[in-house]
């Protein structure tokens, strides 16, 4: 009896551990075919001409032809922009059925940095000159340009942000989870504009399932009320709808940008996983920020913070694998969503935060409401500091 019991335990235990193979297999093959996906974003081929940001820092979400103009409407991820246009040498069925090709260019730029400074070259390094476009009632993170398009097109466009003081020490404010509360997104982002904050990262679950109408009333709440830029990573309820949507709206959920001496990277890790093209862009990000003070937002935490609520990777051994590369690489700050609280620990030596309090169901038992995180860089001593700013304290 006993070596029954035996076999069948040993039974039971391959076809779990198959099972969860298969499991990691799937998801891993999800995150890849996302990571492949989001390559395409900020490349585009259209009337005669091919546009393409550099390191897919801005989604292009739209084109609209009037007459002899071309109209870009175009959602940045980063503060900086580098954006090439040049004549295509493929083929462009739209532009034969529209004739000839455009002679002028208007982009509509969003989410970018107040007084951001434009340059326009052409191949030989020339100034090309370029109208700013003043649209009353603009928001403030809206930048609108025109230009002209003459012969064969070699054009470079640099979008540069105000930076702080060198050295000196600034603050980014911080929130997640957002998911079924989007109608009172006001509430949440009101109270943030009063604060001394550059730009805004948002780690995911933006809305309830990742609907295309639900994120663009998502960015329209942002417009309405900020001042500054939010850059987001998805989490796993922007794969609720097909596509998924985030990509041609936001842009790229995993990527890098450096800003006031500190290093920000996005990750991707939506599936429970992160994708191993991901992770061989992140070895590069992890050498750019090394000498840097680096911050890195993921949706779900790499590793569960007290191993009792399951919100972290699928496979323990890819999430301490990946801590030990962070580690090792000298990340300072480790930012995270999903969990709906707000938790301040350590994972591998580097100082960890969770904040799910965007507005989705509180951790009540945990006495944590509704808020959002302002969380100082000094780039110079590479330390930071944080501050849980609590909204709605009855929730």
């Amino acid at each position: 009896m006993m070596g029954v019991m035996m076999a069948l335990c040993k039974k039971l235990s391959f076809m779990f551990s198959l099972m969860l193979s298969l499991s990691l297999t799937s998801c891993l093959r999800v995150a890849e075919d996302r990571a492949l996906l989001e390559e395409r974003v900020g490349k585009l081929t259209q009337e005669g001409l091919h546009f393409e940001v550099a390191e897919g820092a801005s989604a292009i979400q739209s084109t609209q032809r009037e007459g002899e103009r071309l109209t870009l409407e175009l959602w940045a991820q980063s503060p900086s922009q580098r954006l090439s246009i040049n004549t295509s040498n493929q083929g462009d069925a739209q532009s034969g059925a529209q004739g000839s090709p455009p002679t002028s260019l208007e982009l509509r730029w969003r989410n970018l940095m107040n007084g951001s400074s434009v340059t326009l070259t052409n191949d030989a390094g020339e100034p090309v000159l370029f109208e700013r476009v003043a649209v009353e009632g603009t928001p403030a993170t809206r930048l609108t340009l025109r230009f002209s398009l003459e012969g064969e097109v070699n054009l470079t466009l640099n979008i540069t942000p105000p930076e702080p003081p060198e050295g000196s020490a600034w603050r980014v404010g911080v929130f997640a989870d957002v998911q079924e509360r989007l109608d009172g997104l006001s509430e949440l982002l009101i109270p943030l504009t009063q604060e001394p904050v550059r730009l805004c990262l948002i780690s995911g679950d933006l809305t309830d399932q990742g609907k295309a109408s639900d994120l663009k009333l998502f960015q329209a709440e942002l417009e309405r009320h900020l001042p500054f830029p939010c850059y987001a990573t998805m989490g796993n309820h922007e794969l609720g709808t097909p596509g998924p949507p985030f990509f041609g709206l936001f842009g790229r959920a995993s990527f890098s940008f450096n800003y006031g001496g500190v290093r920000v990277t996005m990750l991707d890790d939506a599936s429970a996983t992160i994708a191993p093209r991901t992770r061989n862009k992140l070895k590069g990000w992890l050498r750019a920020g090394r000498e840097q003070l680096h911050v890195v937002v993921t949706h779900l935490p790499i590793l569960d913070a007290d191993g009792t609520r399951s919100g972290a990777f699928a496979s323990r051994l890819e999430a301490t694998e990946l801590l030990a590369e962070l580690a090792q690489a000298g990340v300072d700050l480790l930012l995270y969503g999903h969990v709906h609280t707000y938790k301040a620990f350590k994972q591998a030596g580097i100082p960890a935060i969770i904040s799910g309090g965007g507005g989705s169901i509180p951790m009540r038992l945990d006495g944590v409401g509704r808020h959002y995180l302002v969380i100082e860089l000094d780039p110079l001593r590479q330390v930071t500091a944080h501050r849980m700013q609590e909204i709605t304290p009855s929730e």
